[in-house]
């Protein structure tokens, strides 16, 4: 893989019930994210409807008008770059939480929340149905893997995903804040770009609903230890991603490869094996030093931009 790639995260407030609010708003940063010259523009889990719609969703007019707004989105923002936005989707007599991506006009993907979150605030699994884990979707000659919020909690989404082509995933939330929210979340996106090789971009919303905030908070962990954007806690904000997303995950691939080209070169009934064994011991132990410092850099950049939220909270 080669050449840059430009993503745009919108982390906004989609007010609740105002369908065609949230889908003008919507249109707005598509269109900054055209201006920007990005190839993707992403929105949050359930944007078009606002989270968590709850018993709405039961309501079978609600979830229709929400997908005739996903459809004439796809028109207005035919032109431009790619749009992701999470809705409603009824199908099959169930309802389910899905991504949804558009491009040209159309439908050019549609991902399917699989873990629902039954705990706390959420009852998900009371009025939605989990979906199987979506293969990834084509954006610009990149393969994007979408593991809807909680279903990113979990390793076996992410590595589905990845097993199946994925080359980046987008991370779509709609994650209601508490006191060290945010390091629980880095701690777990870190985990799918160390388990898969894969870059990602993490977007949630912010604003409050009923008894619930929503921090923002939106970022990029890179494999080097670095933190694109990231956006600010509790305020809207679009940002632009313009690293080279392409080149990031082929630098990760890189450190497996290495790795893995010095396993299956080994001659292990050889009169040399010592030898190699030895070499490949240094070789480990460095990779894995690396690898630490960069995981140490990347936790003392995350407790920062907590502690900023902290204080940008209280």
């Amino acid at each position: 893989m080669s050449g840059k790639f430009r993503l745009t995260l919108g982390q906004l407030n989609p007010v609740m019930g105002d369908l065609a609010g949230n889908r003008a708003r919507a249109l707005e940063v598509h269109r900054a994210g055209a201006e920007a010259g990005s190839d993707l523009v992403v929105l949050p889990e359930m944007f078009l409807t606002g989270y968590q719609p709850q018993d709405l969703v039961l309501k079978p007019a609600f979830v229709a008008h929400a997908m005739a707004e996903l459809e004439a989105l796809a028109r207005e923002c035919a032109e431009g770059p790619a749009l992701g936005i999470g809705l409603p989707w009824a199908e099959g007599g169930e309802v389910f939480n899905v991504y949804a991506i558009l491009a040209g006009g159309k439908f050019a993907g549609l991902a399917r929340k699989h873990h629902l979150p039954d705990y706390h605030v959420f009852e998900e699994a009371r009025v939605l149905a989990a979906g199987q884990v979506s293969g990834p979707f084509r954006v610009g000659g990149l393969r994007f893997g979408t593991p809807i919020c909680e279903d990113a909690w979990y390793p076996d989404v992410a590595e589905t995903m990845a097993e199946s082509g994925a080359e980046a995933l987008i991370v779509p939330n709609g994650s209601p804040y508490r006191r060290g929210k945010f390091d629980v979340r880095m701690n777990h996106m870190v985990a799918r770009v160390v388990e898969t090789g894969l870059p990602l971009g993490y977007v949630d919303m912010v604003g409050g609903e009923d008894d619930q905030v929503f921090g923002g908070g939106s970022f990029a962990p890179e494999p080097r230890g670095r933190l694109a954007v990231p956006l600010p806690g509790f305020a809207e904000a679009v940002g632009h991603v313009a690293q080279q997303i392409q080149d990031a995950g082929e630098e990760t691939r890189q450190i497996f490869q290495q790795i893995q080209g010095r396993v299956e070169g080994f001659d292990w009934t050889g009169e040399d094996r010592d030898r190699f064994v030895s070499e490949f011991s240094d070789a480990l132990g460095q990779l894995t030093q690396q690898v630490a410092d960069q995981a140490g850099e990347l936790s003392q950049r995350a407790t920062q931009n907590a502690a900023s939220q902290r204080e940008a909270s209280s």
